[in-house]
């Protein structure tokens, strides 16, 4: 998956590094449970798959958080979704063995 910021693509992960990015900007316990931290996951994962990436906090808020932009994100969070439950898949077999 990929995301245009300042008129280039970007790839979007979801890994370790993508949580540790998402725990380190939230300053919480990875867990999604409001539409912040959805808003959060997709910024994580842009950086964290864009380690030079020079693109603020302050700069995804004002190109994305408002009512006209929110929606373009939903294509990113129904992928981030996919991938989550593609991990959890994982996590509930190595539970069962």
């Amino acid at each position: 998956m990929k995301i245009e910021i300042k008129g280039k693509e970007y790839p979007l992960v979801y890994n370790i590094r993508t949580m540790m990015v998402f725990e380190g900007l939230r300053n919480k316990a990875f867990g999604i449970t409001t539409v912040t931290d959805w808003l959060f996951l997709v910024y994580s994962s842009i950086l964290a798959a864009n380690k030079d990436l020079e693109y603020t906090l302050d700069e995804f808020i004002d190109d994305y958080m408002d009512d006209i932009h929110l929606e373009a994100l939903q294509p990113y969070i129904d992928w981030l979704r996919g991938q989550m439950q593609v991990s959890q898949q994982f996590v509930d077999k190595d539970e069962e063995d």
